[in-house]
């Protein structure tokens, strides 16, 4: 075979002078810009035989080709890469390296996947990325914690941020800068939490930051794909700033939750129903600062039945959508098989000798993480919904006009014929016990979180909002494992406690002080006269505390600022 290139070719016997400075001048030729991007054609194309010029070209003399090259674009390797294009490379590759694992970046939400071609538009979000990168190469090393953040790139990422926040408040329209910028503050936020760098203080700022951005352009201003994966990722850190700061959640309102309804349907990246369950799933919940809020308004007027009314059923209603929730999702998930119990069993033992399943004898194991977080925040938040109506039923006795309401949802006719005493003890019981069942579901999926650390980072808070409805021993380790998430993987984990386990009180007020500051039942400020607690002796009717309300309120004050617990239990 015989290739003639550009009309060129040293053959004797085949073509003419004329024909062939025909070909060289229309090689020469300049062509339009299509032409000089196409592919090599093939002007002719010859059979294994055929006839040229009078004689036969039999098989055995071979075929000829004519081919024109246009003139090629540079190869992609002579192309320098930017240090944008280093980056994402890098981020992708990060991406890639660790699925399945504590190591799996993909847990910290679908947004990491669309960064990659937005880092060359800010500065701000490349030096989030390159701490995030550099962080994440330093734990998968095995470094101690304490080496895992980089002092200089976090200066550095914290200046960019701060220098782009003051050119997104100058210039509020830059839909592409509001997103770059709501990924640089989401990133870092992460980094921060895993690396154990995240005060309440610097969560509060970044809460409030995170809502600022987000609210800025309005309800109306529209969302892309990865600005609405941010925007579901930093949302309970959103609503978490509201709880602390005592207000309501914007997303609450009806314009924002049906603008944010309506960019879910028309995203193509939202097709997994599970992740557009997730997502819905936030707006509905967005009523948890709003009744925290009255519920703290509340132990200030305590004879507003109309207001606990209010916290009531709105409460119940809540109740109800995470009850349907959970029979069309987590119950058809048991009968396919994706979410599995798991007897205790030595297999479940990990390295250090301490059994992942001493909470309980049996745990949970989930198809993905997804799922399994779904389950976990499904669970805290029904906790939290129950302790709402718990409280709320405090305030309503047969007295009151309102009457007494039951965990179903109805005014409970029965009251009349008890004492307001056992009224509300009766209620309370009934509350309980769906409080202590949806705490056990917390027990039985952190065995399958704690597989996923180092940068798994959702593990404390479930289990202070369990912690109340435990046993002395579950208490210990509930203790023992918020220990065990501000320390890291810096040593061995503890050995497990005795049967008869204790926790010092100390440590335990702190836990049940987040825990009530979470569910509105006490009113904690971040002024200079330290917290202010409003809850009374109503936690011995509720077997809250072992301790009298004395002592505890006396300990309370001694917790300090931002709700009354240690940082790293926040």
């Amino acid at each position: 075979m015989k290739f003639v290139i550009n009309g060129c070719h040293s053959t004797s016997g085949g073509y003419d002078s004329a024909s062939s400075t025909s070909e060289r001048s229309d090689a020469s030729t300049p062509r339009d810009d299509h032409s000089q991007t196409s592919p090599p054609r093939i002007l002719k194309q010859h059979r294994p035989k055929f006839r040229c010029r009078g004689r036969n070209i039999h098989e055995d003399q071979g075929s000829f080709h004519r081919l024109r090259l246009p003139n090629l674009p540079p190869r992609p390797r002579d192309i320098a890469p930017t240090p944008a294009d280093q980056l994402a490379a890098e981020l992708i590759w990060c991406l890639n390296a660790a699925p399945g694992t504590g190591h799996d970046l993909h847990l910290w939400g679908a947004s990491l996947g669309l960064i990659p071609p937005l880092l060359a538009q800010s500065v701000a979000l490349q030096h989030a990325t390159k701490l995030l990168t550099t962080t994440w190469s330093t734990i998968k090393r095995g470094y101690p914690r304490r080496a895992w953040l980089d002092a200089q790139l976090y200066d550095a990422c914290l200046i960019s941020l701060q220098q782009t926040l003051e050119q997104v408040f100058e210039d509020p329209t830059s839909k592409l800068t509001t997103t770059t910028t709501l990924a640089a503050q989401t990133l870092l936020q992460k980094v921060e939490i895993v690396c154990n760098d995240a005060s309440v203080t610097h969560q509060s700022n970044h809460a409030a930051g995170l809502s600022a951005v987000i609210s800025m352009g309005g309800c109306d201003q529209g969302f892309s794909e990865l600005g609405l994966h941010l925007v579901f990722e930093s949302f309970f850190t959103v609503l978490m700033g509201d709880v602390r700061r005592g207000k309501n959640s914007v997303f609450a309102e009806p314009a924002w939750s049906r603008a944010l309804h309506n960019a879910m349907d028309v995203a193509t990246s939202l097709k997994p129903k599970l992740l557009s369950r997730f997502y819905r799933f936030w707006l509905e919940v967005a009523v948890w600062p709003t009744l925290v809020r009255q519920l703290r308004q509340l132990h200030e007027g305590p004879s507003d039945t109309m207001l606990a009314a209010e916290v009531a059923l709105r409460a119940q209603a809540l109740l109800e959508y995470l009850d349907g929730l959970d029979k069309s999702v987590f119950a058809k998930a048991m009968e396919l098989g994706s979410i599995v119990e798991v007897e205790k069993n030595a297999h479940n033992t990990n390295q250090t000798g301490r059994d992942d399943n001493d909470f309980t004898p049996t745990s949970y194991d989930f198809a993905n993480y997804n799922l399994a977080n779904f389950f976990r925040v499904h669970a805290f938040f029904t906790i939290i919904a129950l302790r709402f109506l718990q409280c709320a039923n405090t305030f309503l006795t047969p007295l009151s006009p309102y009457g007494g309401y039951t965990e179903c949802g109805e005014q409970d006719q029965s009251c009349h014929s008890h004492s307001p005493k056992q009224q509300q003890q009766q209620q309370q019981q009934q509350l309980q016990s769906k409080i202590l069942d949806f705490s056990r579901r917390l027990w039985q999926v952190y065995p399958y979180m704690r597989r996923r650390r180092p940068l798994e980072l959702g593990g404390a808070l479930p289990l202070v909002v369990a912690y109340e409805a435990g046993d002395g021993r579950q208490k210990a380790l509930t203790c023992a494992a918020l220990r065990e998430v501000e320390t890291g993987q810096d040593g061995p984990s503890p050995p497990p406690p005795p049967l008869a386990a204790s926790v010092p009180w100390d440590e335990g007020a702190a836990i049940v002080a987040e825990a009530m500051a979470l569910t509105g039942r006490s009113f904690v400020t971040h002024q200079d006269d330290g917290p202010i607690d409003c809850w009374d002796a109503q936690l011995q009717d509720m077997g809250s505390l072992d301790q009298s309300s004395d002592l505890f309120l006396w300990d309370l004050q001694g917790l300090g600022t931002d709700l009354g617990v240690e940082p790293a239990l926040a």
